[in-house]
C-alpha cells in the first residue's frame, strides 16, 4: 500500500486527449485565446 501522498500517475487529471468530445471543446477555447495561423506563419519567416 501506498501513503496516501504519493501521486497516482494512473488517475486521469485536466484534458483527457483520448476524448473526441474534451478535445474539440479544448481547440475551441483555444481558438479564443491563440491565433494559431498565425503563429504558424510568424514562425515560418523567422
Amino acid at each position: 500500500m501506498k501513503p496516501g501522498w504519493h501521486y497516482d500517475e494512473m488517475r486521469q487529471v485536466g484534458t483527457d486527449y483520448a476524448d473526441d468530445g474534451q478535445v474539440k471543446e479544448y481547440d475551441r477555447r483555444m481558438q479564443k485565446l491563440r491565433d494559431v495561423k498565425k503563429e504558424t506563419e510568424d514562425t515560418k519567416r523567422k
